[in-house]
């Protein structure tokens, strides 16, 4: 498999894994969750659009997001 491919399969799977941790969001939320917690520190890889993703979740359902933030160097 080409390098352009193995990128590509990649994207995907990291797509598909998005709209999973969206999904159970959102399904938290209409089981009653308060809010959406997360700690980018504690969960390496974290990206700016899973923090976004969740962000949009609570947003839909007019509740607040935790964020539990570390001062590291």
């Amino acid at each position: 498999m080409s390098r352009k491919a193995k990128e590509i399969v990649l994207e995907s799977e990291q797509r598909a894994e998005l709209e999973r941790l969206v999904a159970l969001a959102e399904r938290a939320m209409r089981d009653g969750a308060l809010g959406v917690a997360m700690s980018p520190e504690y969960t390496p890889g974290m990206t700016t659009d899973e923090v976004m993703a969740l962000a949009r979740v609570a947003a839909a359902f007019r509740a607040p997001v935790f964020v539990h933030a570390r001062y590291s160097d």
